[in-house]
């Protein structure tokens, strides 16, 4: 059964990573946006579920501040690709038993949902180069993880039909944050 486990694991990954490329694909020709009104704490909550196997392995604490109750206008299926790949990235470019923390607040007329790690964080040099397509940074890390460097790109582009930004910042061996007001 462990060996069918990892197949099903496998496919799962190959399977998400073909649906991002088809997302590429969509995004980059014209896509509408289904809005709905989404509480974002459940969003997460659904995204952290999916990502359990991989918080597990990695034994990554996750804390979570959401002073955000209302619920916010959005495409779900959308937006839910950008929460995914912010704290997959949070989790996997992280040190085991490594810290994730997540938080949401309402500003004004925007809601604002911060995502910080404690990880290996990102060179200066590549801090802007980390939202283009397949773009991958070079490290060890990289290269021992599945992905093909989409993740990024379609958050950026996802939180823009959103009429949002995304921004990122980092240190160095101290960890990286993603900001995304909308």
């Amino acid at each position: 059964t462990t060996i069918s486990n990892e197949i099903l694991e496998s496919c799962k990954v190959l399977n998400d990573i073909i649906n991002d490329l088809f997302l590429v694909t969509d995004i980059d020709t014209n896509i509408e946006l289904n809005k709905e009104n989404v509480k974002i704490n459940e969003l997460i909550d659904n995204v952290i579920i999916d990502l359990d196997s991989l918080i597990k392995e990695k034994m990554i604490a996750i804390q979570q501040t959401i002073l955000l109750k209302e619920t916010v206008l959005i495409d779900k299926n959308l937006f839910t690709k950008v929460i995914f790949h912010v704290i997959k990235n949070a989790i996997i470019y992280n040190d085991n038993e490594g810290y994730v923390s997540i938080s949401a607040e309402q500003d004004d007329d925007n809601f604002i949902v911060t995502i910080a790690d404690t990880g290996i964080g990102i060179a200066e040099s590549d801090i802007n180069k980390i939202w283009n397509k397949f773009y991958r940074i070079d490290s060890t890390i990289t290269y021992q993880t599945s992905g093909v460097g989409v993740g990024l790109y379609l958050a950026k582009k996802i939180v823009s039909l959103h009429k949002g930004t995304i921004v990122a910042a980092s240190t160095p061996r101290k960890g990286s944050s993603f900001t995304i007001k909308c």
